[in-house]
């Protein structure tokens, strides 16, 4: 799981992605590619965090979690 911060209208939230859907979405093979995936494509990646903060799709803790 990568788990980064994302700064919307002033409010700290958490996001989060998993290991196994970096994988799908960028392949790689070990959770050394996944990083650097995860690094590659953060942008795109705190793009659709937003999209879905604007959903208001984040769950009980508050943490938003990317398919």
């Amino acid at each position: 799981m990568y788990v980064f911060p994302l700064s919307v209208n002033g409010m700290q939230l958490t996001c989060a992605i998993s290991g196994e859907s970096l994988a799908y979405r960028f392949t790689g093979d070990t959770p050394e590619q996944w990083l650097a995936s995860f690094r590659q494509h953060r942008w795109d990646l705190e793009e659709e965090a937003e999209n879905l903060i604007q959903e208001q799709s984040e769950d009980d803790q508050g943490w938003v979690w990317l398919p």
